[in-house]
This record gives structure tokens, sequence and C-alpha cells, in this order.
């Protein structure tokens, strides 16, 4: 247990930059996510990520790849959250962490297709839903939508307008939770042959990639 607890403890991205590490291409950083559980947790393949996403496009604006009726599926996220902890963990066969262990998660984007008044604003429309099973068998979803602003600027952000839940049968608007992690800047920093990287404040990074 102990053991189990000390990988997953040291399994968030490191602070320092490895400048021994490659900088791997999307098509590299692909293969290091598990078929399994959906996630990266070779602590040297994290590194790759981490400097792939601190390593920024020169020129053009972060989010210049992105177009309006695009879907992106969840890669990367440099920091653990709860479900994911107990994802990681179970990666180890600790036959105590079994009982903590949940279902694969599913987490989509969506860029919407832009009506009238998207164009006038010169906006985007943005959903994120995130799915996975509370324990073995309660199903829970969380959704946040908004706007990405003027997204063909240098440093484009997120502006988060609405959230929802549901757990089982029980759908709940504006959660605290999501509420709570709505309210911290989403900036675009990082788009890469399909794969877009935000920075979540000062939480971390997230990346997502586009569905083929």
């Amino acid at each position: 247990m102990e053991t189990a607890e000390e990988e997953v403890g040291h399994i968030t991205d490191p602070c320092d930059f490895d400048e021994s590490v490659p900088l791997l291409n999307p098509t590299q950083l692909r293969k290091t996510i598990s078929k399994r559980t959906g996630l990266v947790t070779s602590s040297v393949h994290r590194k790759s990520w981490r400097k792939w996403y601190l390593t920024r496009n020169k020129g053009d604006s972060a989010a210049s790849a992105i177009k309006p009726g695009q879907t992106y599926e969840f890669a990367y996220r440099s920091y653990v959250n709860y479900e994911e902890g107990n994802s990681i963990a179970s990666s180890f066969w600790n036959w105590k962490m079994f009982g903590l262990t949940h279902s694969k998660k599913k987490c989509d984007m969506i860029i919407h297709d832009q009506d009238a008044t998207d164009k006038a604003n010169k906006q985007y429309r943005i959903s994120i839903t995130d799915k996975f099973k509370l324990g073995l068998l309660l199903p829970l979803s969380c959704s946040w939508h908004g706007t990405i602003c003027n997204p063909r600027d240098s440093k484009p952000r997120i502006t988060w307008s609405r959230t929802e839940a549901t757990i089982g049968r029980k759908k709940k608007d504006r959660p605290a939770g999501a509420e709570k992690l709505a309210s911290i800047p989403w900036d675009i920093v990082k788009c890469d042959d399909g794969m877009v990287s935000f920075q979540r404040g000062d939480v971390g990074y997230l990346v997502f990639d586009k569905c083929q």
C-alpha cells in the first residue's frame, strides 16, 4: 500500500525543466498513453509531455488550428485529480487498492459550429464533458460550457458561463465543485498536430487531442 501511494504521489509533473529529456512530437506522445487506463503513468514520459507543452510555437495564435465543428478527446493532464489517482494506483496491481478503482474515464471537448451571434462577437462556443464512474456502478458526468473570445489573439482564453453535473439520474446545475473549477482562467497555450494544450491558472496543464 505504501509503495503504491508513493508512486502515485510522484506521478504529477516535476517543477524543473529537464533538458536531458527528448522533445517528442504528438505522434510519439500518443504512444505513451496507456490503452488500459487512458493515462500517462511513466515519470519519464510525463517529463516529455511537460517539455512539449512548455515548448511554445512561434508566430501564430495558440488557437490558430482550432476550428468550429471539431471534437477532441482527453489526452493528458499535468496534475492528478482524485479519480485519476485511483486509476494510476490500480496500475500497480496492489490488491489493497482494487476497491478504489473505477472504469476508464471519458472526457470530450467540442468546438461548436458558429451561429450568427458567434460570428458577430468573434467567438467560438466550447463544451467539455467529463464522464466516469464512482466506485464500480454509479455513473457521473460533469459539463462545462463557455466561449473562446477572439480565438485569433496571441493569448486566447476560455470564459466558462455554465456548468452542470449528473450523478446517476439526478441532474444539478452549477454544482459548487464545477463552478470553482470554472472560475480559474483557462488559457490556450499551444496547438500542434491536432493536440491542444490549456493552462488552468496555477493548477496545471490539460491536453486534448483532435478525434480522427
